[in-house]
């Protein structure tokens, strides 16, 4: 049961380094300098940024509907996952 566990932590750190770590590598714009360069180049970033979001796509009704049945088999299927863990264990048990 324990070497179960431990094999469970092993999986999760990295996981959990990786979503600590990614906001830091997120596109950010920083001045770098009092250029004109540096100015015209950081505001041309911020421009970029603002034309992304306000371009943003509207997700369809088709791709809501395939998201709403995705999300209700994704539920079936983590039901079934511990169902299983129990069983596994219910196994472990016994040994």
């Amino acid at each position: 049961m324990k070497n179960l566990v431990n094999r469970g932590n092993y999986f999760a750190f990295p996981i959990v380094v990786f979503l600590i770590i990614s906001p830091a590598y997120a596109h950010k714009c920083i001045l770098e300098g009092n250029t004109a360069a540096d100015i015209s180049r950081y505001n041309s970033c911020k421009a970029d940024l603002q034309i992304a979001s306000m371009h943003a796509e509207s997700q369809s009704q088709a791709t809501l509907n395939e998201l709403d049945q995705l999300r209700a088999e994704n539920t079936l299927l983590e039901a079934k996952l511990v169902q299983l863990r129990r069983q596994l264990l219910s196994i472990l048990a016994d040994f």
